[in-house]
């Protein structure tokens, strides 16, 4: 820096070299103001400025869209933009949730169910007054779904994986006709798929002499031993998949990386990845008897399952009044004699776990083939708390040809009187009966 630039910098900083004189001017006395008398005026800075009016915004025809049951009751409104459960919709709120994200929207757009709200609440009285906590599911034979009945209503039993008990031996007994494995079995009243014994339901100690089952005696007594050394030794974990994919859709839709699911009306049912449960004998064995937790399926897939027996095979399962009718290429009919054998093992079990309520109907041409299901399990830090869930599921004929697919879950059948599955049956001909009016 030169000489001259250091001298102004100096002088420019004020605190280098020294000040000049004041003139005149600058001494003489400085006047000072004062404000005015009287308040100032503030208010500017303190009361909020109210903008402009605008005309309000025109309504988006979308807001209109609704969903209604088939019998014309508006269910929930769509409305800046969030789905509104009416007061009405609220005795299926659960149900309603599960299809907001991917119900239909546009100007005017009413989505219809084919779900009758009269037949829901008649429903819901029914599982009330049997003291159940679950759910009922009613479809046709091609998958339409006539009915969601969840108790209480906020909570959707019907697309939750649970522990589905006893009723997966209709898959493993498919399995098992499938393969042509071994069908005679000396029963000796308990099985260890390993680390556990489970005994037969009627039973807390191995039988004095073993009982010589067939497959149809075991369905209808509902055998654990049988169906898990089955699972166990008879058939490979491959084998099994094999039948389930190819007859009952199980992983065929999605991925294991995605998350298997099973086609629905604005839902996709969720399914369980059979490969889990590769390596594991013990589970296998379990998964036999529905009390595998790493297999659990929802009601409403076991609902698909009894009806691709009950039918010509898989349909998706739609719940819109306008959704036609999807039959599943993915899978296969069950072939003809292997569906019969099927038939008379429900027939059985109906005939013997309530042959008085179940065959009540046969004057009218009516026939119940059914399944039970007990799924005893614990739960809490030290497994202290008893859950016991109780199903029944099954088809309904008409002079032969079936008309209604009925799946009934009890989730708190710890606390009720039913005992077993089969303790459900009153209330299941109830239903079959509201669904035929």
């Amino acid at each position: 820096m030169n000489r001259g630039a250091a001298l102004f910098l100096c002088l420019m900083l004020s605190g280098c070299g020294t000040a000049a004189p004041e003139t005149a001017e600058q001494t003489a006395e400085k006047p000072v103001y004062s404000l005015t008398q009287g308040t100032l005026d503030l208010s500017f800075f303190v009361n909020p400025v109210a903008p402009a009016e605008t005309a309000p915004p025109s309504e988006n025809p979308l807001y209109h869209t609704q969903i209604t049951s088939a019998d014309g009751v508006i269910l929930a409104k769509l409305q800046n933009g969030e789905w509104n459960v009416t007061e009405e919709g609220e005795s299926c709120r659960g149900f309603l949730e599960s299809i907001f994200p991917d119900a239909i929207v546009g100007p005017e757009i009413t989505n219809v169910l084919r779900i009758s709200m009269e037949k829901e609440e008649q429903c819901a009285q029914i599982l009330q007054k049997a003291g159940i906590e679950g759910c009922v599911i009613v479809s046709d034979p091609q998958g339409q779904i006539d009915m969601i009945c969840n108790n209480p209503p906020d909570v959707n039993y019907a697309a939750a994986q649970n522990f589905n008990g006893s009723t997966a031996k209709i898959l493993i007994s498919a399995a098992m006709l499938d393969h042509g494995t071994e069908e005679q079995y000396d029963d000796p009243g308990f099985y260890d798929p390993g680390w556990h014994r489970y005994y037969n339901h009627d039973t807390t100690v191995p039988y004095a002499a073993a009982v010589t089952r067939s497959l149809k005696d075991a369905f209808t007594v509902s055998s654990n031993a049988y169906f898990m050394h089955a699972a166990c030794e008879l058939l490979t974990h491959g084998e099994m998949k094999e039948t389930y994919n190819r007859y009952f859709g199980y992983n065929v839709f999605g991925s294991a990386q995605s998350g298997y699911y099973y086609p629905g009306d604005w839902m996709q049912i969720p399914q369980p990845d059979w490969d889990s449960i590769a390596d594991s004998t013990f589970e296998r064995g379990k998964s036999a008897i529905g009390l595998s937790d790493q297999v659990m399926i929802t009601p409403l897939y076991l609902n698909a399952v009894t009806m691709a027996i009950a039918s010509d095979g898989m349909y998706q399962m739609n719940v819109r009044q306008d959704s036609a009718v999807r039959k599943l290429t993915e899978a296969q009919a069950i072939p003809e004699e292997m569906k019969q054998r099927l038939w008379e093992n429900m027939d059985s079990c109906a005939a013997y776990t309530n042959k008085n309520i179940f065959s009540s109907m046969k004057d009218d041409g009516y026939q119940f083939y059914i399944k039970t299901g007990t799924a005893d399990t614990h739960y809490g830090e030290n497994n202290e708390k008893y859950l016991k869930r109780l199903l029944l599921t099954g088809f309904l004929t008409k002079d032969g040809q079936p008309v209604k697919i009925i799946t009934m879950y009890c989730h708190n059948g710890a606390v009720t009187s039913f005992g077993s599955g089969s303790g459900m049956a009153q209330y299941y001909k109830e239903i079959a009966q509201l669904m035929l009016e």
